[in-house]
């Protein structure tokens, strides 16, 4: 579990609302910056939830490609989320990853005032492989023989 407190840096403007515009309301959050490389290609889940302790805040998580500038938020901004779900406390998305390239997830509350304990993670998604689907279609496939090669007694 990591905490956002107020010892940490804080960073004007940088509460993005899209991923064009910065927040009127978020103007010097408290965050924290996690740098990575792309362990595979594929589709992977972001989220934050906020807690249990000293209190819960309104959460907000942002992916960058290469590291993060608190100078020039957007730059490199690719996807963000505020309020998954519609909860105040969770916030996360799915984004396609490249194998090896860097990239900085960025923990962070909503409004300048929201600190507190939370924690980010950070997995492949649930999306399933080709052949799962090949193996369903075959098993369908199977049933369906089955059912028709069935006789009825009248």
């Amino acid at each position: 579990m990591n905490e956002i407190n107020p010892p940490l840096t804080a960073w004007g403007l940088a509460s993005c609302i899209t991923l064009v515009g910065l927040s009127a309301v978020g103007t010097a959050v408290h965050y924290d910056a996690f740098s990575f490389f792309a362990p595979s290609t594929g589709l992977f889940t972001f989220s934050i939830v906020s807690g249990p302790s000293p209190a819960t805040f309104d959460t907000f998580l942002i992916l960058y490609t290469g590291i993060f500038s608190a100078a020039a938020p957007l730059t490199g901004l690719v996807a963000l989320n505020d309020d998954l779900a519609g909860s105040l406390t969770m916030s996360g998305f799915n984004y396609a990853l490249t194998a090896g390239a860097v990239y900085t997830v960025v923990s962070t509350a909503f409004a300048n005032t929201d600190v507190g304990s939370y924690t980010t993670t950070i997995g492949p998604s649930a999306v399933p492989e080709p052949a799962s689907y090949a193996m369903m279609a075959l098993g369908l496939l199977a049933i369906g023989a089955g059912l028709r090669g069935r006789t009825t007694k009248s």
